[in-house]
């Protein structure tokens, strides 16, 4: 809680949507300093849906989800594959849901090379790298 508190930044995500990414915010300690941190917030959203967890979700879908289960949460900035919006109806979902937490979308290109939908970690260093200022 006091690191939450200190810090520049809070990143979450990303990772498994409702066993790594949201039980964060079910610990009210955790949520509460989340939630009232001067520290600036970030999602960084999953490339693909996980199968068995969130089937079916689209980018906007996973923020709709963060903010019932913490509705006082507001955030700065989504971080998104593009690769990950299927097409301009999605996108807006995207801008509207983000919007709608106080965050604007950044895109960039995060994925690894491959058939498995994982972030690169230096491409998704490089990518964050500008927006922590």
């Amino acid at each position: 809680v006091a690191a939450i508190h200190e810090a520049d930044w809070a990143i979450l995500g990303p990772g498994s949507w409702f066993t790594s990414v949201l039980p964060h915010l079910l610990v009210p300690e955790l949520a509460e300093a989340l939630t009232t941190t001067k520290a600036r917030r970030m999602v960084v959203l999953n490339l693909v849906p996980q199968e068995g967890e969130t089937d079916g979700y689209t980018p906007a879908d996973h923020l709709e989800v963060l903010s019932a289960h913490a509705p006082a949460l507001r955030l700065d900035m989504i971080v998104v594959d593009p690769t990950s919006i299927r097409g301009d109806e999605e996108a807006r979902q995207l801008t509207k849901a983000a919007a709608a937490l106080g965050a604007q979308v950044h895109t960039a290109e995060v994925a690894a090379d491959g058939e498995l939908p994982y972030h690169d970690p230096e491409r998704l260093a490089a990518a964050l790298r500008p927006l922590l200022p």
